[in-house]
């Protein structure tokens, strides 16, 4: 009688180990797929922060570029030269569109970069 008793208790005991053993695993295997995804979601962002931080860079070379050229022409566009109008309206909006950008990635944009 004992030794039946024994046998259904092992047998009870392995059933709630392996039931708390198979909860542990499935566990696992969610976090792990939790991390996997949110790891390529990382991923896809420190490239995408990389690429716009190396577009505004050129960005910013090619204004300071434009800029010096207009410093070292010693003349002044004046306001009825629809090009020089139009210079300075591009002008304005890379240079809002520049502060949008860098406010983007200060904001938030960066990973780990």
């Amino acid at each position: 009688m004992n030794k039946a008793r024994n046998k259904a208790n092992v047998t009870r005991g392995e059933s709630v180990l392996r039931a708390a053993c198979r909860l542990v695993a499935s566990t696992l295997q969610k976090k792990l797929e939790w991390y996997a995804e949110n790891q390529e979601l990382v991923t896809k962002n420190d490239a995408l922060v990389a690429e716009q931080r190396g577009i505004i860079q050129q960005l910013q070379a090619r204004l300071a570029a434009y800029e010096g050229r207009e410093e070292g022409r010693g003349v002044r566009v004046k306001r009825e030269d629809t090009v020089g109008m139009a210079e300075e309206r591009w002008l304005a909006v890379v240079h809002a569109w520049l502060a949008v950008c860098e406010g983007g990635l200060g904001a938030g944009g960066g990973g780990g970069g």
